[in-house]
């Protein structure tokens, strides 16, 4: 991880972002013209999609580790509580009344990362809520209000650039299914629109994600 702020993550992730948007049409620009161009600004398109997806998921991993260093009590008070809620169910009341934690002031980032998954991964979220569900977990108060401010069109933005990667990677009937599901949901209206797929499914998903808006 490059930034422990969170003000930063969000400008690196910002960057990373332009940087990928004037790559995709640098090489358009130098696909046009030529005898592939079609389908190889479909791979192209697809190929940028799991480059987005996956600069997406590090960076709310990134944005989550940035806010536990900046104060890691509520997250510290959640891992207190589950202890003795095991220690309680295990051996009972008295011994958890028994258990004394003893909190950090601050934890380096390095051991955080380590406490939220020995095994060394990014922090992961299935879907949005799940992501919202472990800000009300882990995160103070000012931190958690940045994260439940995600509107429900934010959501599902999120939601489903994760389908589309998984559909893109796996290429399975029911990684396919819940693309379509994503891309029939997301589109609502402002600020969503033209992100769906309207009334007919999409078997191939390079075209669909090249296609340009009033053009579908």
């Amino acid at each position: 991880m490059r930034k422990v702020r969170p003000g930063d993550v969000i400008d690196d992730f910002q960057s990373q972002l332009a940087d990928l948007d004037s790559y995709f049409q640098r090489v358009v620009g130098v696909l046009t013209g030529t005898h592939n161009e079609k389908s190889d600004v479909s791979t192209l398109a697809e190929q940028t999609m799991v480059t987005l997806a996956t600069a997406l998921e590090g960076f709310l991993s990134d944005l989550f580790l940035a806010y536990l260093n900046s104060n890691s009590t509520k997250f510290q008070e959640s891992y207190e509580n589950s202890v003795r809620q095991s220690i309680q169910s295990k051996y009972g009341i008295w011994h958890a009344d028994r258990l004394t934690y003893s909190t950090v002031r601050h934890i380096k980032l390095s051991d955080l990362q380590l406490l939220i998954d020995p095994t060394g991964w990014n922090v992961t979220f299935k879907e949005a809520q799940m992501l919202k569900t472990r800000a009300a977990e882990w995160l103070i108060q000012v931190h958690r209000n940045r994260v439940n401010s995600l509107s429900i069109d934010d959501d599902r933005v999120i939601d489903t650039v994760k389908v589309i990667r998984d559909f893109i990677a796996h290429r399975s009937r029911g990684a396919k299914d819940r693309m379509n599901t994503g891309l029939e949901a997301i589109d609502q209206g402002p600020p969503n629109q033209n992100l769906g797929r309207g009334d007919n499914e999409i078997q191939h998903v390079g075209p669909f994600l090249k296609a340009v808006f009033g053009t579908r």
